[in-house]
């Protein structure tokens, strides 16, 4: 099995997306993964006036998922202050209208604010029924739009709310939609996963509908201790379809530096050519 390797944009720092997409393509990724923030021109309405698709296609490559950075505290899905989550789910909602405008099928949404000071409002319940409520309300929409709303499980310390491949789905079932599925990091599942890496990978089944893939030391594929012919084994075994999506949040990375510094910038691009080759050559066995 050949799975579509594809890079977060937020990554390129302020990059405007027809250097990304020239970038994407000389480092050898099929795509994008769409970094859609809550303010400037990677916000909804900034997107939305760009011919996402066209820009892609114009290098041979899709934007194959797109990830809502709920990375601001005045939009958390969990909040117990109505005009926050009200604000959320309007944000998650026009993150889905640009996610429909790309050409893709499937955004992530996270339950909670992701940040490293992050506390629970009220209670771990209360904020999951509150989390699972905003995301069903979004999910319900994205149906209409043929797309999969997914949840990401992120380690304790960047998130209140899913840590683990069995809490996303977890939420999955409070929320009670088909087209509700999970998409796990490997990086955050080396901090919770008490089980292997794989095993983790079965449970989610069929519900897993995106991978962000880093080695340990959050690098790309290849360049730490991860077991991947393991990884691309279970992908097989479980029916997985793809993509992959590259988040190497290696240490002192910078993403400003990515869209400012040339030099820089190579490098980056030469990392994720070296995990998109390594990966392409273990997955033709496979």
């Amino acid at each position: 099995m050949i799975w579509p390797q594809i890079v977060h944009t937020w990554m390129y720092g302020g990059m405007q997306l027809e250097r990304i997409a020239q970038s994407l393509a000389a480092s050898g990724a099929d795509g994008a993964d769409l970094s859609i923030d809550l303010r400037g021109e990677k916000s909804p309405q900034g997107l939305l006036r760009q011919n996402i698709r066209g820009i892609f296609a114009l290098e041979g490559l899709q934007v194959y998922a797109a990830s809502a950075l709920c990375s601001d505290h005045d939009i958390d899905p969990s909040s117990n202050n109505s005009e926050v989550r009200e604000k959320a789910l309007t944000f998650l909602l026009r993150a889905l209208d640009v996610t429909a405008h790309a050409g893709c099928d499937r955004m992530l949404v996270s339950p909670s604010w992701v940040s490293v000071s992050h506390q629970f409002h009220t209670s771990r319940d209360e904020d999951a029924k509150r989390a699972a409520d905003t995301i069903a309300q979004a999910a319900t929409y994205a149906a209409t739009l043929g797309i999969t709303v997914m949840i990401e499980p992120i380690n304790r310390y960047r998130v209140a709310l899913v840590h683990t491949v069995a809490e996303a789905l977890a939420m999955r079932d409070a929320i009670g939609l088909p087209n509700v599925a999970i998409v796990p990091d490997t990086y955050h599942m080396q901090v919770e996963e008490l089980c292997s890496l794989p095993e983790a990978l079965r449970s989610a089944g069929e519900h897993l509908a995106c991978l962000h893939i880093g080695d340990s030391g959050r690098s790309v594929p290849g360049m730490g201790q991860v077991d991947w012919v393991e990884i691309l084994a279970c992908l097989d075994e479980i029916g997985f379809t793809g993509p992959l999506s590259y988040e190497p949040i290696e240490l002192y990375f910078d993403a400003s530096k990515v869209s400012s510094d040339r030099d820089y910038a190579e490098a980056f691009e030469r990392r994720i050519a070296s995990g998109v080759s390594y990966l392409r050559g273990l997955m033709s066995p496979v």
